[in-house]
């Protein structure tokens, strides 16, 4: 059975002891660890002098850089909700970048493609989003008809985005594959 862990008011006696004597294998015995543990209670002792004595554990979690654009996130976020309501539409990176630039076109204007890519794939770690790659089941053989008609309103749908969105900034040619 594992033993029960050791209150923060042990660890504190044992690292006032460590400072005074130094940290060994007798030390580390005494109290039922491994010497390494004490070295890392030792490194760790200003968190757990402030934390409660009755706990297990010392909260030492560090933040991550601020957020760049949080109303952008937010509305992005937002969309991609509304948009996976409906199970058979997938949201994929391309869409979250022609969303991020509608929504917000400095995010295209004052980074490169591989910025804003780096961004989208930072807030799709954040928000725990998965890619979604469009996949068909083979079940179903399209006629000719529905393959004519789904290129014609994908070329449409590619010239009234870019034509829209991405092409109001200076060197959108660099954008023209989105």
């Amino acid at each position: 059975m594992r033993p029960v862990p050791h209150l923060n008011r042990q660890k504190s006696l044992a690292i006032e002891e460590a400072n005074l004597r130094g940290v060994s294998s007798e030390l580390a015995a005494k109290y039922k660890i491994h010497r390494t543990t004490l070295y890392r209670w030792v490194k760790g002792q200003v968190a757990i002098k402030a934390a409660r004595p009755t706990k297990t554990f010392a909260v030492d979690t560090k933040r991550g850089p601020a957020i760049t654009y949080p109303e952008l996130e937010k509305r992005l976020l937002e969309w991609v909700t509304a948009m996976r309501r409906n199970r058979s539409k997938c949201v994929t990176t391309e869409c979250l970048m022609i969303m991020g630039a509608r929504f917000k076109p400095r995010l295209l204007s004052d980074r490169s493609e591989r910025a804003a890519l780096e961004y989208l794939r930072r807030f799709r770690l954040r928000n725990r989003l998965s890619v979604r790659r469009i996949t068909h089941r083979g079940t179903k053989q399209r006629s000719e008809m529905e393959n004519v008609a789904s290129a014609f309103g994908a070329s449409m749908r590619w010239s009234t985005e870019n034509n829209s969105i991405v092409s109001i900034f200076s060197g959108h040619s660099k954008y023209d594959h989105v």
